[in-house]
């Protein structure tokens, strides 16, 4: 091939990138600014779970975790920083998440149990990482406790 002709394969790898880089940038003004607002619309905030939880289950080509795809390190960043807007819409949207987490995951457990069905419920645990359990009110606090025992 030419210097200045990339192959389809190239071609899909710089898309691919691209995509990645408008989820990098959405993820970070998501992060700033759901942290600055007090009140967080529902309507928007449904949307933006969706998105979110989307990305907890496994693409296919990233399923291994040793995968030498090119953009696997970019994937995967993608997947923490939506694990840390799900842990910023916790703190003001705590049963909304928490619903969205217990359907994704009783989903995941009735699916038969394979290396993709494994995976899909590690990313899902893991896009929980950035979930804070409030100590105040106690209100809260119980809710939380009681969010970690029904994952028992």
């Amino acid at each position: 091939k030419s210097g200045t002709t990339l192959g389809a394969k190239d071609n899909d790898w710089l898309e691919e990138r691209r995509q990645l880089t408008v989820h990098f940038i959405f993820c970070l003004i998501l992060i700033d600014v759901l942290k600055q607002l007090s009140f967080h619309p529902g309507f928007d905030i449904s949307n933006i779970e969706d998105q979110a939880f989307k990305w907890f289950r496994c693409n296919e080509k990233f399923n291994d975790m040793t995968s030498t795809q090119p953009n696997q390190v970019n994937y995967q960043t993608i997947c923490d920083l939506y694990a840390e807007v799900v842990g910023v819409l916790a703190q003001s949207r705590f049963l909304s998440i928490k619903r969205r987490f217990m359907l994704e995951l009783n989903n995941l457990r009735k699916e038969p149990a394979s290396p993709s069905v494994n995976a899909n419920i590690i990313n899902l645990n893991t896009g929980m990482r950035f979930f804070r359990v409030k100590m105040t009110p106690v209100e809260d606090f119980e809710a939380g406790f009681q969010f970690l025992l029904d994952l028992v």
